[in-house]
């Protein structure tokens, strides 16, 4: 029995893959052209999951024995002829830190349709951020992205705040739990706000603290923003201040716990929320 089995479930548009096999990395990828979904968040690859992959060593640029277990999902990607149908991509939880991003980064351009790409809890660091930066660009279609839990920090944010410029059709964004003080709070408002279909923003449990209050306050696409959550930021009452007079009637859901927002920070909110302001 392989280590990993391919499941297919028809339905009346798409094929969804569940697992993957591991038999033989491009024969096993042929019929898998069709397939719309690709998870395999949560795979764990072993030493026999990682064996199959040997020959795209050289591909990856890795020396003998250095393909670990971190990357062998990073790898198994990289291996993926083009996928014209794929839409959505889970790899939560793969551990694929700098090593699988480059690698997946080599692979995101076979799926151009590509909506939905979900990198969570992977450790991809600075330099991980930096290789998925790269590769964004070649996905206009993506209209949701998770990138939470990987430890970004400022450096690692600066450099995907770039990457966001070039999704406009960018909906969904999660980079709450990623390390990012001011300065990487300052640098992602200035990218969310050219964003023009942005509806759901997730930047929670980060360190962004009140330096970054009035850049972020302002700077955030709260014309179209339906759900934005900011809790655990530290971010003060000035950024209430900043954000309450901005607030448009499309902002149904706002999360500002753990704020220390006072009472001047909550006044200010009130007033915007009262009816017929935010619905």
């Amino acid at each position: 029995m392989a280590l990993l089995r391919r499941l297919f479930k028809r339905s009346l548009a798409f094929r969804v893959l569940i697992c993957m096999e591991t038999t033989s990395a491009q024969r096993s990828f042929a019929p898998w052209r069709p397939c719309s979904l690709l998870h395999l968040s949560g795979s764990s690859l072993g030493v026999r999951g990682r064996s199959p992959l040997k020959p795209l060593r050289s591909h990856l640029g890795q020396h003998a024995g250095n393909l670990s277990a971190v990357n062998a999902i990073g790898a198994a990607v990289s291996a993926l002829p083009p996928l014209p149908q794929l839409r959505t991509l889970g790899l939560f939880g793969n551990g694929l830190e700098a090593n699988g991003a480059a690698a997946l980064a080599v692979a995101l351009p076979l799926a151009p349709r590509l909506e939905s790409l979900v990198l969570a809890a992977n450790g991809l660091g600075v330099d991980g951020a930096t290789a998925l930066a790269a590769a964004l660009v070649a996905l206009p279609r993506l209209s949701s992205l998770d990138l939470s839990d990987n430890a970004l920090g400022d450096d690692g944010t600066r450099v995907l705040a770039h990457a966001l410029r070039s999704l406009p059709s960018l909906r969904c964004l999660d980079m709450s739990q990623n390390e990012i003080g001011a300065q990487g709070m300052i640098d992602a408002a200035a990218a969310l706000g050219a964003l023009p279909r942005l509806e759901w923003l997730q930047l929670a449990d980060n360190a962004a603290t009140a330096s970054a209050a009035l850049a972020l306050g302002a700077g955030l696409p709260l014309g179209v923003l339906q759900s934005l959550n900011v809790t655990a930021n530290a971010l003060g009452a000035l950024f209430a201040s900043a954000l309450a007079p901005r607030m448009g009637p499309s902002l149904t859901a706002l999360h500002l716990g753990g704020n220390e927002l006072g009472d001047s920070g909550v006044c200010a909110l009130a007033e915007t929320l009262k009816p017929g302001r935010v619905p």
